[in-house]
């Protein structure tokens, strides 16, 4: 069965698409995206005969990397104590971004201390709560947030403006300022 796509393309590209489509063993409904992909590539592939080589790189073509549960860099994330830093810098438009996190597999959980630019300025902040779904019995948040820290480990917040986890307690670190600045929790 021809695979419809919602452009115009040359015959034998279609042929081509169908034999690679055909060679994966499982079907694949091909998008727009993915018909430009597979169309480009045999365009630098040039007008070999060897479907093998084709139908390997374009199942390459058709791979997606599992999602990442947790902050990794780049990050964007939302300030929620009551620091004039974040107020600025939610009010313009600019959201604080991860740059570095102290752990060894460099992806961020609850409960992690991490390196943020906010506004041009770099700041250690503590990871209070993640958008991605995470084990039983952790809450899932709306947004990334994060808690703003002095070099000593102090917050440099008086208030935490959301609910943060409770599991905060039982992890190791020094969350008992932040805790205290806390008012709800989860």
């Amino acid at each position: 069965m021809l695979h419809r796509c919602s452009f115009i393309v040359p015959c034998s590209l279609w042929v081509f698409l169908f034999l690679i489509t055909c060679r994966m063993k499982k079907p694949v409904l091909l998008q727009r995206q993915e018909c430009f992909a597979v169309i480009l590539h045999c365009a630098n592939m040039g007008r070999s005969k060897d479907m093998s080589v084709f139908s390997t790189s374009a199942a390459a073509l058709f791979w997606k990397p599992r999602a990442h549960h947790g902050v990794h860099k780049l990050t964007r994330l939302r300030v929620v104590d009551n620091t004039q830093l974040g107020r600025n810098a939610e009010l313009a438009g600019k959201p604080a971004k991860c740059i570095h996190i102290y752990n060894k597999k460099g992806i961020g959980q609850i409960g992690d201390r991490i390196l943020v630019t906010i506004m041009g300025q770099k700041k250690k902040a503590y990871i209070v709560g993640v958008k991605a779904p995470l084990k039983p019995l952790i809450p899932r948040m709306d947004s990334n947030n994060i808690v703003l820290i002095e070099e000593n480990g102090s917050p440099t917040g008086t208030r935490i403006r959301v609910p943060i986890p409770s599991m905060l307690r039982g992890k190791n670190g020094d969350f008992t300022k932040i805790l205290a600045c806390a008012t709800k929790f989860i």
